[in-house]
């Protein structure tokens, strides 16, 4: 009876509580994000706050409905106990060549083994495990 609450009655709970929450609306230009992949026109440094400003929200969604809002990474990594991290350039720094008027910045999000958001930060580093 224990297994069968833990394993398949709260997992449904969960599931159901993410699916009726309200939709998330990051107030940008998806195409303009996905075509701007290494920072190199600024647009992801213009709407980064944009993104932090909902992250309540997007804390908990799956890794589907994050490349629905944000489309694919820059860099995915698989880390140890089937944790993921998307990452994805926010700035353009070395990577769009010619001098470098800041660094490079990188929006993180790390995913639990479920497959959810529990983390989102910002690094200097395109590694999220260095």
């Amino acid at each position: 009876m224990g297994f069968y609450i833990s394993h398949i009655i709260v997992p449904g709970f969960i599931t159901m509580f993410l699916s009726c929450s309200s939709p998330v609306s990051l107030n940008m230009d998806k195409a303009r994000w996905i075509s701007d992949q290494e920072g190199c026109t600024g647009y992801r440094m213009e709407v980064y706050q944009n993104i932090m400003n909902e992250k309540d929200k997007l804390l908990g969604l799956s890794n589907k409905k994050i490349v629905q809002l944000l489309g694919n990474p820059n860099i995915n990594e698989l880390y140890i106990r089937n944790q993921k991290f998307f990452v994805y350039q926010v700035s353009s720094g070395k990577s769009c060549g010619g001098q470098a008027k800041e660094p490079d910045l990188f929006l993180i999000f790390r995913f639990t083994a479920m497959g959810l958001v529990n983390e989102i930060y910002m690094n200097d580093k395109a590694s999220p495990t260095d």
